[in-house]
């Protein structure tokens, strides 16, 4: 029960997060900033 759960949760904690800090930014991000994002 607890490998469905970190199944279901470590995606969905990666998700949540990495669109929490889409809100967080500026409009205008440095460049270096912008650069090691899209490497992920």
């Amino acid at each position: 029960m607890m490998t469905v759960f970190w199944g279901l949760f470590l995606p969905f904690a990666g998700t949540t997060l990495g669109a929490a800090c889409v809100f967080f930014l500026r409009r205008e991000v440095k460049d270096n900033v912008q650069r090691g994002l899209m490497g992920f």
